[in-house]
């Protein structure tokens, strides 16, 4: 007898568009799941974003909840990431459903030890060790104001995190994150899943080198500073940054160098473009933590790419890239690729990740946990 398999997904944000990290891999899991034979009932948190009629193609309902953005829900005891993502709504819904349930981030657990859901099976989707991250993010935040929020937020998520060993099961993105997550529940390393079926890397040279990312957020734009200060203010070679909504410092910066060119707010068709045209993806973060959706992006869709250690250590692709750390590297690697060719050589190696990150084989593997296990 075929049993119809149901599951509710809670999500921090709209998954439409696909335009950043986290909704990347909450937008292309829901279209894996459906694919895989599961009815999906989402739930959405949203703050900015607006409702989208394309999560009805892949879902059996949709429901949005307006975050709450308010100073009382800044000064409470849980993280504000969590407190903001509270709707007694949510709780109605789900109890008129009895099906297994996916929270999307710790951001959006606050019900998972409701009396209500007690025995419904409960996971969570973990895409970073969050405490490391607002860390991370705290220690480099140039604002004194967000620089307090980041580390107060750091400091709640410490003693929240905890509440998630009501859940049955814990997708960790990372090996790594999957050994630190096993102390509160049983964790599986689920991998992140993105927009791509096949490699369509370009056969040839481009005349650029990317750099690419929110810029809104201080870890990338202190990246694009490095590349821009360190390495391409000192040659003649063509650099391109390209995110959403950079700075006014990281816009001066790049108006002082003719060889570098600032592009603001791509669009997804157009930033692929750019991707797939670069001659050089550059990929550098200061923070080991999560896994760096550009970086499968750059992979698929790009030619050459160099990381930095933190970018590419645990990350399951280290051997498809060139690694750099230091600025002698950066400056070295950058120079010895510039003039090789790309060749059906190059791309036919680089084909050998489509069995790494593949969204097909990643759904089974959370149906068969949460229907067999």
């Amino acid at each position: 007898m075929n049993i119809t398999k149901e599951i509710h997904i809670i999500t921090f944000d709209i998954p439409y568009p696909v335009n950043y990290g986290g909704v990347i891999d909450v937008f292309y899991k829901i279209k894996a799941l459906k694919e895989a034979g599961i009815k999906i009932h989402l739930h959405c948190f949203y703050h900015k974003r607006k409702k989208n009629k394309i999560l009805n193609t892949y879902c059996e309902s949709v429901k949005y909840y307006k975050r709450k953005i308010t100073l009382i829900n800044f000064f409470s005891s849980k993280p504000f990431i969590v407190k903001s993502r509270d709707d007694k709504n949510l709780i109605k819904n789900l109890a008129k459903k009895k099906c297994p349930i996916i929270f999307e981030g710790i951001h959006s657990t606050k019900l998972i030890n409701n009396k209500k859901i007690l025995y419904y099976k409960k996971f969570v989707r973990t895409y970073n060790i969050e405490t490391d991250y607002y860390r991370l993010l705290a220690k480099v935040e140039k604002n004194i104001f967000k620089k307090i929020y980041l580390f107060s937020e750091y400091l709640k998520i410490y003693f929240y995190q905890k509440k998630i060993k009501h859940a049955d099961g814990i997708f960790a993105i990372k090996k790594n994150d999957q050994k630190y997550f096993q102390k509160y529940s049983k964790s599986y390393h689920i991998k992140a899943f993105h927009s791509n079926s096949n490699v369509t890397s370009k056969k040839g040279k481009g005349n650029f080198s990317l750099y690419h990312g929110n810029l809104s957020i201080a870890e990338n734009e202190n990246a694009a500073l490095f590349l821009i200060r360190k390495i391409f203010a000192k040659n003649n070679y063509k650099l391109i940054v390209a995110g959403n909504n950079p700075k006014p410092r990281l816009e001066k910066e790049i108006s002082k160098h003719e060889n570098i060119k600032l592009i603001k707010n791509p669009k997804n068709k157009e930033l692929s473009s750019i991707i797939s045209n670069a001659h050089i993806n550059l990929l550098k973060t200061n923070q080991n933590t999560g896994i760096k959706l550009k970086l499968i992006e750059s992979l698929y869709r790009g030619r050459f790419c160099i990381g930095n250690n933190k970018m590419l250590v645990d990350s399951e692709v280290e051997k498809f890239c060139f690694s750099a750390n230091s600025t002698k590297e950066w400056m070295t690697r950058i120079e010895k690729i510039k003039n090789q060719v790309f060749d059906e050589n190059k791309i036919t190696k680089r084909k050998k990740i489509e069995k790494i990150f593949n969204n097909k084989k990643e759904a089974e593997k959370i149906k068969n946990i949460i229907y067999n296990d």
